[in-house]
């Protein structure tokens, strides 16, 4: 049976270095020399073009990186990178002087740092004599939504997508605009002054809802319109309910309306008290989705999101089209404690920040809706928890749109990881007063920010984990957007600059999930988890730390049906442990995530399962080790 397992492994193995080894070099790369017009002249620029490379299975590739040395092909010196381009094979060099000459190659990559060889050398001498102009247009009218009158002055906005870089004009008296520009695809974005809302064409109040313009050589494409809704023409209507307790008598309660974003998380809050006989109306604009939320005043009852939904995930979104009526929340009573918890929420400029901050109680299972407990702050940043039953409690808020969300961690820094949170616990009679978080900003979305990620979240057995925290980080490990997952397991980060990321995913109860590069650009990146089940991940108490890698035989073996698998990481890092059958196939991914340096066991339930031979597999960044085991049933 030896055999059998390391013939496995070597399939595998060269299976995927056949895999890695497909991915051929660009082909016919060009280069061109091309005049921009701009208001302050005209500026040379070398625009590079070559053939898309597609992978085995006929996909495009999606990562090219360009490279650039200064002087002819057998003069001496270094290329350097001019960056990656996603999803396109296209390249605008403005780095370039009249009268020299610049050699460049390009490579294509396949986001899992695998590169091909380089493609040929092209040299290109920079020259106004040679150069080609902006041969394509693009022209259309901007009015008032409401009255159809023509606006002059309205800042019209023409995106490249391959270079991101945006030539502006304004409209005449007429309403009218005209732009010249290179061939490719371009996003419009329309701004006025004052007045109006700004919008992208076509009719999208967002970058990533916004419709490509591709123009060819010595192309004009015309109508491209816009017509703007005057910020005074909004509508407002009222959201309306009642709040009691079981028996029907009315509760005192502050009801919350989150305004949700695409990505599934509250970007603004809008707070309302219930009077005498419980009821309350919120004031919100037209068109946008809310989930509402009620939490009583006095502490003997639980709050809850609209119609008894468990988490902000499944909570009903309520589109606002014309005043809603009956939002109506019976409040279910709560086991008293006595401990009472009070903090604060800034920035690291001491300013309020609005959020909803949760307690997560370690004692209850992750599941039951009541583990977790939500207060929201007030307008002086304050939050509170009153008569709090005692155990171990970790803190995490989401705040308003700008901010990220973190654990709480008592130095006050920030964490994505609710393993590394602090445990604060909780005696009868205790009285918090400083559970204060100091929130970090995210950058703000930019006009020209149209790429998105997306992808699913599972857990082992297929079900989807909802409300998880799924963030994106660049090179620089800075997180630069977040979603939570909806009530399909499924997320949606929009609005960033084309590049390549790290996707992280982190619910309580389930180990982390990592997903490196990931190529999001004019196509959306894709990133799936398949998180395991924190509770059969135990970290084994041991005096030292382990100084190898070491993954053991399971025990019992054979098993009926469970067994443990234990093992041992000598640094903190990220982990992979995956079972397979005999012929390779994937069957369960049980650990996929970053794990400190320890000692680690896990229970695999192989309930489902027929009897045979399996494969264990862990990897790491710098350990690859597998195992058998047998499954009689």
């Amino acid at each position: 049976m030896k055999y059998i397992k390391y013939l496995f492994i070597t399939i595998l193995m060269f299976t995927t270095s056949n895999i890695f080894a497909q991915i051929s070099a660009p082909q016919n790369l060009k280069a061109n020399v091309v005049k921009l017009e701009h208001e302050n002249g005209t500026k040379l620029v070398v625009k590079l073009d070559w053939d898309k490379v597609k992978d085995a299975n006929g996909n495009d590739i999606p990562i090219y990186e360009v490279f650039k040395k200064d002087g002819d092909m057998s003069s001496a010196g270094d290329f350097v990178s001019l960056g990656e381009v996603l999803w396109q094979n296209t390249k605008i060099d403005k780095n370039v002087e009249d009268g020299r000459t610049y050699t460049y190659y390009v490579i294509a990559k396949d986001g899992q740092k695998n590169a091909s060889d380089p493609s040929d050398k092209v040299e290109i001498t920079v020259s106004s004599t040679i150069a080609g102009t902006e041969s394509a247009k693009i022209s259309g009218k901007v009015t008032d939504e409401v009255t159809g009158t023509a606006l002059e002055g309205v800042y019209v906005t023409l995106f490249s997508t391959s270079t991101l870089v945006g030539k502006t004009v304004t409209t005449d008296n007429n309403g009218e605009y005209s732009a010249s520009l290179l061939p490719g695809d371009y996003i419009a974005y329309f701004k006025a002054p004052q007045d109006y809302f700004p919008e992208y064409y076509d009719n999208a109040a967002r970058v990533t809802d916004a419709t490509f313009l591709n123009i060819g050589e010595n192309e004009t494409l015309t109508g491209i319109d816009a017509a703007l809704k005057p910020i005074s023409s909004l509508k407002f209507y009222h959201v309306n309910g009642k709040v009691t307790d079981a028996s029907g008598n009315p509760v005192d309660a502050v009801v919350s309306l989150l305004i949700m974003s695409k990505q599934n998380f509250p970007i603004r809050h809008r707070h309302a008290r219930t009077d005498a006989n419980g009821n309350y109306s919120i004031k919100v604009r037209e068109g946008v989705e809310v989930i509402v939320f009620a939490r009583a005043l006095h502490s003997d009852l639980y709050g809850e999101f609209y119609n008894d939904a468990v988490s902000m995930a499944n909570a009903e979104k309520i589109k606002i089209e014309s005043d809603v009526n009956n939002i109506d929340f019976v409040l279910d009573v709560k086991p008293q404690g006595s401990a009472n918890l009070a903090g604060k929420v800034m920035n690291k400029d001491s300013e309020v920040v609005q959020g909803m901050v949760m307690a997560i109680n370690l004692g209850v299972p992750k599941m039951n809706k009541h583990g977790k407990l939500r207060a929201f702050t007030n307008d002086n940043g304050d939050f509170s928890f009153e008569n709090l039953p005692a155990g171990d409690y970790i803190f995490f808020i989401i705040p308003e749109a700008g901010y990220l969300p973190t654990f709480y961690k008592a130095d006050g820094t920030t964490t994505q990881r609710w393993r590394d949170a602090d445990v604060v616990t909780l005696n009868d009679g205790d009285n918090i007063t400083d559970l204060n978080f100091t929130l970090e900003t995210v950058p703000e979305e930019v006009a020209s920010a149209y790429a998105e990620i997306r992808g699913k979240v599972l857990d082992q057995n297929g079900v989807p984990v909802i409300d998880a925290y799924v963030y994106v980080y660049n090179k620089n490990k800075e997180v630069v957007s977040y979603s939570f997952t909806d009530n399909n397991g499924e997320y949606n980060i929009s609005g960033i600059t084309p590049g390549v990321y790290s996707v992280g995913v982190n619910e309580y109860g389930y180990e982390e999930g990592e997903n490196d590069n990931v190529a999001a650009g004019t196509e959306p990146g894709t990133a799936d988890f398949t998180l395991a089940n924190s509770e059969n991940v135990t970290n084994v108490e041991t005096k030292d730390v382990p100084t190898s890698f070491t993954l053991n035989q399971n025990y019992p073996n054979p098993f009926n049906p469970t067994t443990n698998i234990s093992f041992a990481i000598a640094e903190k890092g990220k982990v992979q442990l995956k079972v397979y059958d005999i012929i390779g196939k994937e069957i369960k991914t049980l650990v996929n995530g970053e794990l400190n340096a320890g000692v680690y066991n896990l229970t695999f339930d192989a309930s489902n399962l027929p009897s045979g031979i399996y494969i264990y597999e862990i990897r790491t960044n710098k350990f690859l080790a597998s195992k058998k085991m047998l499954l009689l049933k």
